[in-house]
């Protein structure tokens, strides 16, 4: 599963390369979307939260993406993979950017983006704010440090790789619960 910092560079890297581009055809393999039409709309730009990305249009919707375990998104046509598996499709005056086997995909307006990320913590990759961070992380009580980072309810972002080597990198036994942590804040920094 991608971690946030991935997620991050990849919003980042799709902005640059596509952000201001016209959506000359758009092709969706997923029933609630199949008739989804986003040709003549501007892609504005990408944008993480965690793990979620999400592309924003000049129509005022965007498409939610979650990868979970499988899922890809590439900054450009994926021939090579079946059709099948490729999920979204969106060609733009300035290339293609293609979603394979995308567990979670929504469209939404984007004023409704925050229905999705109100319920997860302080995003680790984009305003970082660790006092509300921390607060939240605590809140974990007698979660193991390791199960707490995980849980994006408390801090947005963390997968398997941070939340298995942070603890040991600043000295923490990952299945000390969070209530027994001198400094919490510490960790999560």
């Amino acid at each position: 599963m991608p971690e946030g910092d991935t997620i991050r560079r990849l919003a980042d890297n799709l902005t640059a390369k596509f952000g201001g581009s016209t959506v000359v055809r758009s092709t969706f393999r997923h029933p609630r979307l199949a008739t989804v039409d986003l040709g003549g709309t501007e892609l504005l730009e990408a944008d993480a939260f965690g793990k979620h990305l999400f592309l924003r249009f000049s129509n005022g919707y965007s498409i939610h993406v979650h990868l979970r375990m499988g899922g890809s998104v590439y900054g450009r046509i994926a021939p090579e993979i079946s059709a099948a598996r490729r999920r979204f499709e969106l060609r733009l005056d300035g290339g293609s950017i293609t979603g394979v086997d995308i567990p979670v995909l929504e469209f939404l307006r984007t004023s409704r983006e925050r229905n999705i990320t109100a319920r997860l913590g302080t995003d680790v990759c984009g305003a970082y704010d660790g006092d509300a961070a921390t607060k939240r992380f605590v809140a974990a009580a007698d979660l193991p440090v390791t199960q707490a980072m995980l849980d994006q309810r408390f801090v947005a972002g963390f997968g398997n790789i941070y939340a298995v080597e942070t603890p040991f990198i600043v000295g923490v036994n990952p299945y000390t619960p969070v209530n027994r942590l001198s400094d919490a804040g510490a960790l999560l920094a």
